[in-house]
C-alpha cells in the first residue's frame, strides 16, 4: 500500500492515469537499471513498448528481453506524438527533451501525454508542464512520495509492534491457563485412578 521504490511509485502514478495500460505505447529513453525495471513493470502490464538508447546495441538487448520495439537515438522526438507514457532515465548531463520539442506534439495530441524523469540531472525540461495535455513527474515528486510512504510504514510499523505485544501477552495467558487446565486434567486422571484402585480393594476384601 505504501511502496517506497520510485520505480513502482511511478507506476502506481501512471496507473492513476492509465488505469489500464494494455496496449498503451510507452517510449524508454535509456536502458539502464532504473529503466530497465520500468520497462519490466509496463511489459508486465501488456503495455506496448518502445526503446531507445544511444548505444543500439543496449537498446536492441532490453528489446530482445521485452518484446519491444528498438527506436532510433536520432529519431526518438519524431515518435512522441505516437506514444501515451515517455519514461525517461539516461546519464546526459542536459535536457533531452524541452517545452519546444513538444509545442507540435501538443497540438495533436487528444489524450494526456505523460511523462516520467527518472534521471539525475534531468532529461526533461519542468516547464512542458505548462501545456494543459501534459503530466510531468520527476524524480524529486517519486523521492518526495517514497519519504512520505516510509513515515507512514514505520506508523504502520510500531502499531504492528503493539498488536503483537497485546497478541503475544494473550496467547502467554491463554498457554498458562491451558497449562493450569492439563494439571488439573493430569490431577483428575490420578484421583480417578486412585478411586478405582480403592474400588477394587475394597471390593476383593468383601470377597
Amino acid at each position: 500500500r505504501t511502496p517506497v521504490s520510485v520505480s513502482y511509485i511511478a507506476l502506481l502514478l501512471i496507473k492513476e492515469i492509465f488505469p489500464n495500460l494494455k496496449d498503451l505505447k510507452v517510449l524508454i529513453l535509456g536502458a539502464g537499471e532504473i529503466a530497465t525495471l520500468m520497462a519490466r513493470y509496463l511489459s508486465r502490464e501488456k503495455a506496448k513498448l518502445f526503446v531507445a538508447n544511444r548505444t543500439i546495441e543496449r537498446a536492441f538487448s532490453l528489446a530482445k528481453e521485452l518484446n519491444a520495439n528498438v527506436v532510433r537515438w536520432e529519431e526518438f522526438k519524431n515518435s512522441l506524438l505516437m506514444m501515451d507514457i515517455v519514461i525517461s532515465s539516461t546519464s546526459a548531463p542536459h535536457y533531452i527533451i524541452s517545452k519546444k520539442d513538444l509545442e507540435k506534439v501538443v497540438k495533436f495530441k487528444k489524450k494526456p501525454l505523460v511523462f516520467i524523469d527518472l534521471a539525475v540531472p534531468r532529461n526533461i525540461d519542468p516547464q512542458i508542464r505548462e501545456f494543459s495535455n501534459i503530466v510531468l513527474f520527476n524524480i524529486d515528486d517519486l523521492r518526495k512520495i517514497a519519504e512520505e510512504n516510509l513515515k507512514t510504514r514505520k506508523k504502520s510499523a510500531q502499531r504492528g509492534f503493539l498488536i503483537v505485544k497485546e497478541e503475544t501477552a494473550k496467547i502467554v495467558k491463554w498457554l498458562e491457563n491451558l497449562e493450569n487446565e492439563e494439571k488439573i486434567k493430569e490431577l483428575n486422571e490420578i484421583i480417578s485412578k486412585l478411586k478405582e484402585k480403592s474400588l477394587v480393594a475394597s471390593s476383593n476384601k468383601e470377597e
